[in-house]
């Protein structure tokens, strides 16, 4: 499986792991890329805890699982290194058990057309199922994430999570909203697209999708002309903004 970062992957994933039984879900990162570290990461997750050498990983982790029809579900799997992922081969054709490879199109492009893409070939012809993932949310699955909202709200988190992706969209809102109630007011499509100026240097023009709110916010704009927040009200309103950027992006 692979896709765009934030595009929902280790979401979906997560979830198909705690609804059944039997999936083993590690996560790769950075210092994990060897062999030995991922195996070690895999006995962890079966309960066994076996001296860091590669053998001896692998011969215990086939005891363990051949059989089982067990699902290993290794995600970020673009840190692996080719030691690492002829290791999960390995382990694929002694004991049985299936294996998803989740990240971005790393791994695929050098099974493809990277200069050692030969050394791939065992393990690119094992591959049953690849699984493209785009940004193509349709605005019923939004409105599922996002109950509640409004219609040109849910048009404005369509846009950014095709045009971005869902994860900037969801911490959009955790901002946005965050403002919106320190005012003590509804989410509006207004305080989505300043939050997004604000933090991301941008704001989409959504036309398409403004229908009642907009109309509100030109009432409330027309009734607000005579009484412009002052520049300390506006510096208070920027600082809001940036503080919980920081809070809400680093969750």
């Amino acid at each position: 499986m692979s896709g765009d970062a934030g595009a929902g992957k280790t979401t979906a994933l997560r979830y198909y792991a705690e609804m059944n039984t039997g999936v083993i879900f590690i996560t790769a990162n950075a210092c994990t890329t060897s062999a030995t570290a991922v195996l070690s990461l895999i006995c962890q997750q079966v309960g066994r805890q076996v001296p860091g050498r590669k053998a001896a990983l692998m011969n215990t982790l086939v005891e363990q699982l051949v059989g089982t029809n067990r699902l290993i579900i290794i995600d970020e799997a673009d840190h692996l290194s080719l030691d690492a992922l002829q290791a999960v081969r390995n382990l694929n054709d002694l004991a049985g058990v299936g294996i998803v490879l989740s990240g971005n199109d790393k791994i695929y492009r050098q099974m493809k057309a990277g200069r050692r893409s030969y050394e791939f070939d065992q393990l690119r012809t094992r591959i049953v199922i690849r699984k493209k993932i785009y940004n193509d949310y349709k605005i019923e699955e939004m409105e599922a994430m996002f109950p509640g909202l409004s219609e040109s709200c849910i048009g404005y988190l369509l846009k950014l999570a095709q045009g971005e992706s869902l994860r900037t969209a969801k911490k959009l809102y955790n901002v946005a909203a965050e403002f919106a109630a320190a005012q003590g007011s509804t989410l509006t499509v207004r305080h989505l697209r300043d939050t997004h100026r604000q933090l991301l240097g941008g704001g989409l023009r959504m036309n398409a999708y403004i229908t009642a709110d907009r109309i509100n916010e030109k009432r409330t704009a027309a009734t607000a002309n005579n009484s412009r927040p002052s520049a300390g009200e506006t510096s208070v309103k920027k600082s809001y903004i940036v503080y919980h950027s920081f809070r809400c992006f680093s969750r």
